[in-house]
């Protein structure tokens, strides 16, 4: 199974509706998560989403170029789109200089877990849902198993 960030994005949003709605058990897990030392995890987490990112930048502007060579934006419009993915990736690379912040021994607040319950039911858009993942997530793994038949199955 080739895992797409739409698929990720689903599936990372899927699990945290289903904590919201009903911590039980994952309130317990998260306190022996916080054991760990996660700080280390965190900091590569980041660090590859943020390698991606400037990725994607450069794919960006290539594409932007080749549209500009197509004739399908004016050179005016080729400077200011150059400019903003150079901004954009002035503050990834300096995002990847500074070290990320350690949040691993932040204790998860009940009453903020009570308002996004509450929230979740009068209906989230996308900027909200972003910003909750980015409050609850501190990483992503995808393990990849074979069955008997050699298949590769993805869990997360």
């Amino acid at each position: 199974m080739d895992l797409r960030g739409p698929d990720i994005d689903t599936a990372v949003w899927d699990d945290i509706e289903r904590f919201l709605r009903n911590p039980g058990d994952i309130l317990e897990e998260l306190d022996q998560e916080i054991e760990m030392d996660s700080s280390t995890a965190i900091a590569e987490a980041e660090r590859v989403t943020l390698e991606s990112a400037m990725v994607a930048l450069a794919q960006r502007r290539k594409k932007t170029i080749e549209l500009n060579t197509r004739d399908r934006i004016s050179d005016t419009e080729l400077v200011a789109l150059l400019a903003e993915i150079a901004r954009e990736q002035k503050a990834v690379e300096e995002r990847l200089v500074k070290p990320a912040e350690d949040n691993s021994h932040k204790p998860l607040d009940l009453d903020l877990l009570q308002q996004l319950r509450h929230r979740l039911h009068q209906g989230l858009h996308e900027p909200q849902r972003q910003e909750i993942v980015r409050l609850l997530v501190k990483g992503i793994t995808v393990h990849t198993d074979e069955d008997a038949e050699g298949k590769k199955k993805e869990k997360r």
